[in-house]
């Protein structure tokens, strides 16, 4: 969550997060309903094709008469959804009730909001020290550290993470001398509302020792359950590396365990998903296999991706209560990305959405679904999917940093805003609905 120099990304962490636009569209819109049916044959969608002043652009993709959706791909597994929703920016944000923003001066980094006015990130009171950030619970007028102050010399920069009022978990990443572009040597903490401590659960030097591990394809950032954190690594393997889902229990008994080959996990009631069996040896962000692992170590497969061309696969998964989420990409920019939504643990299956950016970074509750593009510096529009109503909802546009994140139990909402490339990012935080 910290910069790098002028605010472009450390290349000790490439997946940091960008707090420095890269350019800015100033453009969002209000909410689009598409109305979701849910029925045994799968479900469709209403269109809103030419949308009025303010309103982002929903179309519905033509629909093959068996009701089955027109997909670059298939999956097997489970049922699929309908019609293929076509999302694409408007022209005014969405407001969100009861705002207030922090940030655009590097003194306090967002990472995900917790409630209505504290949010996870990083502080400093020295911006210009790299070396000077600590994860941090952010206010409106205050932040309070959730670490101690660390040894510049052996320094991990607080970055990403996910949790709740009562439980965080987090990834760093560290800077030193050691560190080179493409090695990712990062830690994984967790902190305890009850105790109030905070514990290293991990580190890539416990894995494959310091300043090796490469940097993982696509978005990863640590998960966890009542019990359970996960995350994924790239894992030395004589003198090549693999990608592996690393697990470990919250209370630290024990240190990360490989779990199984894999990326993108999501941990579930009882477990985790996560992406597994590579779609293509070319295309190293996706993946054929969507499997779950249970807290005992029993495996079991979800879906299965196929294509013509076996490049599509699993590119991002996302899981709250029933919900899921899923990205399915082929390492194409031109073709963009289809998300797979599904309530009841994928037994219902709700809609299939495609945006043009080729990958996105999601965040979801029990209400929304939220997504943007990331870092990319085109398609960056953040929008937002009521699971029960079927609206999407346009929040905004923060090219090179377009990465809305939910509360776990409330639809308070956080999202990154830029004045222009030469000012750094700020973050509203406000309640959708």
């Amino acid at each position: 969550m910290a910069r790098g120099e002028h605010g472009r990304p450390s290349p000790t962490a490439p997946r940091r997060l960008v707090i420095m636009a890269v350019a800015l569209l100033a453009c969002a819109a209000a909410v689009v309903c598409v109305v979701v049916s849910r029925g045994l044959t799968g479900s469709h969608a209403s269109t809103s094709s030419s949308p009025e002043s303010g309103e982002a652009t929903v179309e519905t993709v033509a629909v093959s008469s068996d009701g089955s959706p027109s997909l670059p791909f298939t999956v097997s597994g489970v049922t699929s959804p309908g019609a293929v929703v076509e999302v694409s920016e408007g022209a005014e944000a969405m407001s969100l009730k009861d705002s207030w923003t922090f940030g655009g001066d590097y003194s306090k980094i967002g990472s995900f909001p917790i409630a209505a006015n504290t949010v996870f990130g990083s502080t400093t009171d020295d911006p210009d020290s790299l070396v000077s950030y600590v994860a941090a619970l952010i206010g409106q007028d205050s932040g309070t550290a959730l670490e101690e102050t660390q040894d510049p010399t052996d320094f991990y920069e607080p970055q990403d993470g996910t949790g709740d009022a009562s439980r965080i978990v987090w990834r760093s990443s560290r800077l030193g001398d050691s560190s080179a572009f493409g090695v990712d040597d990062w830690r994984i903490q967790t902190w305890d509302a009850e105790t109030g401590e905070t514990i290293v659960l991990g580190t890539a030097a416990d894995l494959n020792g310091a300043g090796v591990t490469r940097t993982t394809y696509g978005e990863v950032v640590p998960t966890a359950n009542a019990t359970t954190a996960y995350f994924a690594s790239n894992r030395v393997s004589g003198d090549s590396q693999e990608t592996v889902v690393l697990s470990a229990p919250l209370d630290g008994s024990s240190s990360m365990s490989v779990l199984d080959v894999g990326s993108y996990p999501a941990a579930v009631d009882g477990g985790v998903l996560y992406a597994t069996d590579l779609a293509s040896p070319d295309h190293l962000d996706s993946y054929a296999t969507l499997r779950r692992a249970t807290v005992d170590g029993a495996l079991s497969d979800v879906l299965a991706v196929t294509s013509d061309d076996g490049t599509w696969g699993v590119s991002g998964v996302w899981a709250h209560d029933g919900f899921r989420a899923v990205a399915f990409t082929d390492g194409d920019s031109s073709s963009g990305t289809y998300v797979g939504l599904w309530a009841d643990d994928f037994r219902t299956p709700l809609c299939w959405v495609h945006v043009a950016s080729p990958t996105i970074v999601g965040s979801l509750n029990g209400e929304w679904f939220v997504w943007g593009s990331g870092s990319q510096s085109s398609d960056a529009g953040m929008y937002a999917y009521d699971w029960s109503s079927g609206c999407v909802a346009y929040l905004g546009s923060c090219a090179g940093y377009s990465r809305p994140a939910i509360a776990s139990d409330s639809n308070v909402v956080m999202v990154p805003r830029s004045e222009g490339t030469d000012s750094a990012v700020s973050y509203e935080v406000g309640t959708l609905g």
